[in-house]
């Protein structure tokens, strides 16, 4: 059994043991209904307290120090094997009484698996029994496999498992351990998970020298396959999608249900509770609104990347090749957000023409969303419905999309003082030299005089001369440059850079990047692995 946490208790809660409650003890191992798998994590009797002895210090004392060895301000603490041990031996044990596990899933969740058959006590209503973790087949005692029992708990609408997000991670943990079994973890490590619908959990291991991107979760080596890919396959746009719930297809409706609170009829004295009641009332359904949400945003997610792959009516024409990945702040518990590489089709057009056909996609002012010259041919596409859909579309370009530094994550520090910091995010009004162009801006580098000799060796660096005082680089990844696109002159907001359909499409921040030669890819690699 694992100590999976310790609450503080009070004095008036001391623990205390009635044998009548349990019978004798030495009947309870006669009893063939108890030859079941049970653990008891105790190696000799805790002494317990009787309410009204008199004694000074209960059991209560006790764990709450077993508590502030697991927590000390808010922080989880690993602590050594010894104390490891001294709490899981105090973990859900009373002397005499050894606890069943031959339901697992309700010794760990009883609040989802509590209720047994007036025929047969000994079973739990919902959870499978131990024999059905054995390895294969998958339909082991005429159960559902573990991959089909994790999907109908997770998605059951009706199921309280369906809005924990702790059992949706058991689940995972679960599945997980069954891909991993009989591999080396440092090879999960490197190669990650894939997904394999012919694997009993749906999860596969990764090989290490496979090139397909298709469906690998995360890990080191799709990342290395990526730049590879990138060597053979330009990409010409990155681009970075964040849910936003109130207007999204597909979870506005979620967040209008729980903002409306109209959900407070079904719950049956809401309005006779007091306030702290009334609150968790509120944080429960929060929690159980979030596990939801997160559901639906992946498979909404999956049909937006499958239009964005497979559409050829788009203003991005036909996509040729793409990546995505699915990123979590770690200091939000917001959605996921999709960043993307993609590579359009060119063969219809040369070099100097797609650099512009790509540069004009993207959109850097608020006024160049959607002039109202297009507007027309966007209603007749269904992405805005009339005059006024249009406005609202310009109110949430002007409230989601302006940039604001809310984070570390987008300061560079300027000087050794503390404080002295810029935000990277280049506002494209101040730092384009002509507003009607696609400009190439070369950015800052500094290469070592070692860098530069080994360099010069190989070829790929010139040293400047008295005829010609410039240095050269002959490989364009020595020369890295950062697109400024076009924006009207007359722009006020630093906003992020969007492309017009998607942001009339789903209402959310986004960040469209013209990496057509800058080196995006490789950039992208770096910044993902360190």
């Amino acid at each position: 059994m694992t100590c999976i946490g310790l609450s503080k208790v009070t004095r008036n809660d001391y623990p205390t043991w009635d044998p009548d409650s349990f019978g004798d003890s030495r009947q309870v191992y006669d009893d063939p209904l108890t030859t079941v798998p049970r653990i008891d994590c105790s190696i000799r009797e805790t002494p317990l307290l009787q309410r009204g002895s008199g004694v000074r210090h209960g059991m209560h004392v006790l764990f709450n120090f077993a508590g502030t060895m697991l927590r000390r301000s808010g922080k989880p603490m690993s602590g050594n094997m010894l104390q490891n041990h001294f709490v899981q031996s105090l973990a859900s044990t009373i002397y005499g009484v050894a606890f069943p596990i031959l339901f697992l899933q309700a010794l760990l969740f009883p609040k989802h698996f509590w209720c047994s058959p007036a025929l047969d006590p000994m079973s739990t209503f919902g959870c499978p029994p131990i024999s059905c973790y054995r390895g294969s087949p998958s339909h082991l005692d005429g159960f559902a496999s573990p991959l089909e029992r994790a999907r109908n708990l997770c998605t059951h609408s009706s199921s309280s498992t369906a809005t924990d997000d702790r059992f949706t991670s058991y689940l995972w943990d679960q599945q997980a351990n069954l891909a991993g079994n009989g591999y080396d973890s440092r090879i999960i490590q490197t190669a990650g998970f894939t997904v394999d619908k012919n694997s009993p959990s749906g999860l596969g291991v990764g090989e290490r020298d496979k090139a397909d991107l298709r469906e690998t979760l995360e890990s080191s080596q799709a990342l290395m396959n990526l730049a590879g890919v990138s060597v053979e396959q330009s990409f010409d746009l990155f681009l970075t999608y964040t849910a936003n719930q109130k207007e999204h297809p597909g979870l506005g409706h979620l967040w209008a249900w729980k903002e409306s609170e109209r959900w407070r009829k079904h719950i049956k004295g809401f309005h006779s509770m007091f306030d702290d009641e009334r609150d968790n009332v509120r944080l429960s359904m929060e929690m159980a609104y979030t596990q939801v949400l997160t559901r639906c945003w992946l498979e909404v997610r999956a049909i937006w990347i499958d239009f964005i792959m497979n559409s050829v009516s788009s203003l991005l024409g036909r996509v040729i090749v793409g990546f995505f990945r699915d990123e979590y702040q770690e200091s939000s518990g917001n959605l996921s957000h999709i960043h993307a590489l993609v590579g359009l089709d060119r063969r219809a057009m040369d070099n100097e023409e797609f650099i512009e056909f790509v540069g004009r996609l993207q959109k850097n002012c608020v006024g160049d969303i959607l002039p109202s010259y297009e507007l027309e041919d966007y209603m007749k596409k269904g992405l805005i419905s009339n005059m006024e859909d249009w406005g609202e579309m310009k109110r949430c370009a002007h409230t989601y999309l302006p940039h604001r530094c809310n984070s570390k994550r987008c300061l560079v520090k300027s000087g050794p003082q503390k404080g002295q910091h810029f935000c990277k995010k280049i506002d494209p009004h101040f730092a384009s030299v002509v507003h009607e162009e696609n400009e190439f801006q070369p950015l800052p580098t500094c290469w070592s005089d070692d860098c530069k000799s080994i360099l010069e060796r190989i070829g790929l660096y010139t040293p400047p001369t008295d005829s010609n005082p410039w240095e050269q680089f002959h490989h364009p990844m020595f020369v890295p440059t950062r697109h400024v696109g076009i924006i009207h002159p007359n722009a006020t907001e630093n906003i992020s850079p969007v492309l017009s359909e998607h942001f009339c499409f789903t209402r959310s921040a986004q960040n469209a990047q013209v990496i057509v030669g800058t080196g995006g890819v490789t950039r992208y690699v770096v910044k993902v692995s360190f």
